[in-house]
């Protein structure tokens, strides 16, 4: 793996994936750094705990945009499906991200 170019996205993605397919509890510290491809050390570069890596802080859920949406009561009332859009909005704006970060450390 190119750290300098897919660490800071694989750091963001790699906790949820290893939560949703071992669960919370049965994935480590050790497992997310391994699957990035840097040291557990490095990983408290990015994240206090954990958690704070699979959950991520309240302020990065979704996007702006998507937040005072959900705060005004909306897309649609219904809890679960508004949290669902809210965090949907997150993951496709990280993954633009992500793209762009590609390609410009690519470009150089």
């Amino acid at each position: 793996m190119n750290r300098r170019s897919n660490g800071p996205c694989s750091i963001y993605a790699s906790p949820r994936r290893l939560a949703v397919e071992h669960g919370l509890d049965a994935t480590n510290v050790d497992d997310i750094a391994k699957a990035v491809g840097v040291s557990p050390r490095t990983f408290f570069n990015y994240y206090e705990t954990k958690l704070d890596a699979v959950v991520g802080p309240i302020g990065e859920i979704g996007t702006p945009e998507a937040r005072r949406e959900f705060v005004a009561g909306g897309p649609t009332g219904v809890l679960i499906e508004d949290l669902t859009r809210l965090h949907a909005a997150g993951v496709s704006s990280r993954k633009a991200k992500c793209a762009r970060v590609s390609r410009w450390s690519r470009s150089w």
